[in-house]
């Protein structure tokens, strides 16, 4: 259960750099009914990076692995003129 709401802490936060990334990132909105595991692979998944770094994301172990790894990867994005 733990992992589950960490997990939807997470999602929010991916959502909201997304949304502050919009402009430079062409990544579909997820509606609210999505499970938070399908949103965080498809980020995953559709995220423009290069394939080593898309690779490691997908072999972390569990959505939570993968969506603050993810985090971490939009924050240095905002970050980057």
């Amino acid at each position: 259960e733990d992992d589950t709401i960490a997990l939807a802490d997470q999602r929010l936060r991916l959502e909201s750099l997304l949304r502050a990334l919009s402009d430079r990132l062409q990544t579909p909105e997820f509606p609210a009914g999505v499970p938070d595991e399908r949103v965080v692979d498809e980020i995953s998944q559709g995220l423009p990076i290069d394939p080593v770094s898309r690779q490691h994301l997908l072999e972390l172990d569990g959505p939570l692995s993968r969506a603050m790894a993810l985090v971490e990867i939009l924050e240095s994005l905002t970050s980057a003129p």
